[in-house]
């Protein structure tokens, strides 16, 4: 989480989040994951706690309390400095490389106890970098951690990593990044463009290279401005001109990526002296939420398989710092892991409170029937909540919004109930017995992290599914990955011959994946769904009925915010002027400063002495205030591209 006090705003986070384990002499669980955006309503959560009453360590207890700990009962807190209880991670050879980075790396590394002991492993963590409140010092230039695990024994290596070229791409079109992997594929537009030129870079990591990569982007849009006079039409539908811009562009940055990954993993192989066929490949880090590259990667090696949590993004650090602080203290070595992956979320549906507050709106409510939940899946998209939350980004079955694949009507409506655009893809679930038959070298995928291209027979069977070049990105489900969630595919796969169905989180544009009853019928009520399976009972709602609510439902911790907009400035408190926070924001090493011996007065001192020789040092700071103050009250949208 953002750690107290004033380091919260000059330590920036996001996609914060907590990890609650326990230890056993045999077993290590993860009891309770918990991302903070799906409590406070806030997409991404970068937002910092701060003031009496709402602090990181009053969320902490409460969350606690809702699993039955108290914070006695608590022997370690890793990876939020100035917690209550805080203590540092376990001693471990870094070699340089960044704590954050580290933290994605072993998330992958370690999923698989008996893999991680037996097997050998490549390891990749790419993204766009750290977030320095783990760093004691300024960083150099080596910003992306890899890894060879060989017989128990692990070798820490730096690599490249294309992330930075998204966060380009992200700040000029002022997308999010999952939608602009979906534009790469959207068109067949194409420019010309010197892609060695791209790749003569050496994508290692520092602020020069961000420059770099937001001028190398810039550049790319240029050249595809001057080459795409107009839009044009495909399949009934028509692409803007800045959408195709953008698909070109995103092509070329998905082609430098693709060859960016390959440099690192035959970096790798070659350093270990390894035969892929021979190893797992484990990938994390926000740029693993590309799936295309991950089938890639696995395709063209060979490798045995894939290694990657479902929150293979920032909202996965806290599963990975515990990870990382559980090898460094030689934890792994004989405890097994258990970690429920992927639904370790949530589990308060909240099913009687929200009945009473939506009662107006429920016409009916019966349990679950399979016959009856097959005919409303084909007659419109449902809300399916069950159990606890799957964790990431992409919802896996129990947070969803589920729908007919054999139905192009089905992509239209989803799309439009999320406010996204027309060729944006809608993924499926796949029997795991069924999907070698249906795609094209399809395999085991259960957290919807690797495409693959549907058979060319079955294309006209199921065409909600599919992206326009004839891929979907595709969820495995078995038995043993989740029984219920079984049942009703094959419910599905029985009446109507086709083992897929159509999966979408439950969400709106802007807002986080839904957390409980009231989340989901206030979606459902605003967005014109008119049956939602919570808890596996079935309501039927009246979505004609006025008055229905124009914004998502407020969260319950959406309350440790009440009233900020409300409290007077200075934001920041006496003695926080804006050129201190900016200063401690853009030179990390200076937080050693805080809390000692004249520690105070040589800050003041390098303030002083950077806005003599800086003229612009002052105004940055104002504007770096201002932002936190805008984003606080409400003046600029959480997760939004502005807020970035």
């Amino acid at each position: 989480m953002s750690p107290p006090d004033l380091m919260a705003f000059t330590t920036h986070r996001h996609d914060q989040s907590v990890a609650l384990w326990r230890v056993d002499d045999d077993i290590i669980t993860l009891s309770r994951y918990w991302e903070i955006e799906r409590l406070s309503g806030y997409k991404h959560h970068e937002m910092p706690l701060y003031g009496p009453g709402h602090t990181p360590d009053a969320l902490l207890d409460r969350l606690l309390a809702r699993e039955g700990v108290s914070r006695a009962q608590v022997t370690d807190v890793w990876g939020t400095p100035g917690l209550r209880g805080s203590t540092p991670l376990p001693k471990f050879e870094a070699h340089g490389l960044p704590v954050h980075s580290l933290g994605h790396l072993f998330s992958g590394l370690c999923l698989d106890t008996a893999i991680l002991r037996g097997s050998t492993i490549v390891a990749l963590a790419m993204d766009g970098g750290p977030d320095f409140t783990l760093e004691p010092e300024v960083l150099g230039d080596r910003w992306y951690a890899g890894a060879l695990l060989c017989e128990g024994e692990l070798e820490l290596v730096p690599v490249e990593s294309p992330g930075l070229l998204w966060q380009a791409a992200q700040r000029h079109f002022g997308q999010e990044p999952g939608t602009l992997m979906a534009l790469a594929h959207a068109s067949p537009i194409t420019v010309d463009c010197d892609l060695d030129a791209v790749l003569s870079e050496q994508y290692w990591g520092g602020f020069p290279l961000m420059q770099r990569c937001f001028e190398i982007v810039g550049g790319l849009i240029e050249r595809a401005r001057d080459a795409i006079v107009s839009g044009y039409g495909h399949q009934g539908q028509h692409f803007t001109r800045e959408d195709l811009i953008g698909s070109a562009v995103m092509k070329i940055v998905e082609a430098a990526s693709i060859a960016i990954a390959r440099r690192n993993v035959d970096m790798l192989l070659k350093r270990g002296g390894i035969r892929p066929a021979d190893a797992y490949l484990a990938l994390s880090g926000g740029f693993a939420l590309n799936c295309p590259t991950n089938s890639r990667l696995i395709d063209a090696y060979g490798f045995r398989g894939l290694l990657a949590p479902p929150c293979v993004n920032d909202s996965g650090q806290a599963l990975g710092l515990g990870l990382l602080g559980f090898f460094a203290r030689g934890d792994l070595r004989t405890r097994d892991l258990s970690t429920s992956l992927p639904y370790a979320g949530e589990n308060r549906l909240r099913v009687h409170a929200a009945g009473t507050r939506w009662n107006d709106w429920i016409v009916d409510v019966r349990d679950f029937d399979e016959d009856l939940f097959v005919q409303d899946l084909q007659r419109q998209p449902v809300a399916w909540v069950d159990g606890a939350a799957e964790v990431g980004p992409r919802a896996l079955g129990h947070r969803s919004l589920l729908g007919d694949p054999t139905r192009m009507a089905t992509k239209h409506f989803l799309n439009r109930v999320k406010q996204r655009q027309w060729w944006r893809p809608v993924a499926p679930i796949v029997l795991e017995d069924h999907v070698a038959e249906w795609f094209t070298d399809g395999r085991r995928s259960p957290y919807m992290l690797e495409t693959f291209r549907l058979a060319p027979e079955h294309a006209l069977r199921v065409p909600a599914i599919l992206h326009l070049d004839g891929t979907a990105r595709i969820q495995t489900l078995s038995e043993a990955d989740e029984p219920f969630l079984t049942r009703l595919l094959t419910a599905y796969h029985r009446a109507s011959g086709v083992p897929i169905i159509c999966n979408t989180s439950l969400n709106d544009r802007g807002e986080p994946i839904v957390n409980d009853a009231d989340d989901t019928l206030n979606f459902c009520v605003r967005k014109g769904i008119e049956v939602a399976y919570i808890g596996r009972r079935r309501f039927q709602l009246d979505v004609t009925r006025a008055n229905a609510p124009a914004e998502p439902q407020q969260r319950p911790f959406a309350d440790m915010y009440a009233g900020l907009d409300r409290r007077p400035p200075p934001l920041f408190g006496p003695g926080a002027d804006p050129e201190l926070l900016f200063l401690l924001y853009i030179w990390p090493s200076l937080h050693s400063f805080i809390g000692t011996p004249g520690g105070a007065a040589r800050l003041r001192s390098i303030v002083r002495l950077v806005t003599a020789r800086d003229p612009t040092f002052r105004a940055r700071a104002e504007q770096f205030t201002s932002y936190w103050q805008d984003l606080i009250e409400g003046r600029i949208a959480h997760g939004s591209s502005d807020a970035r």
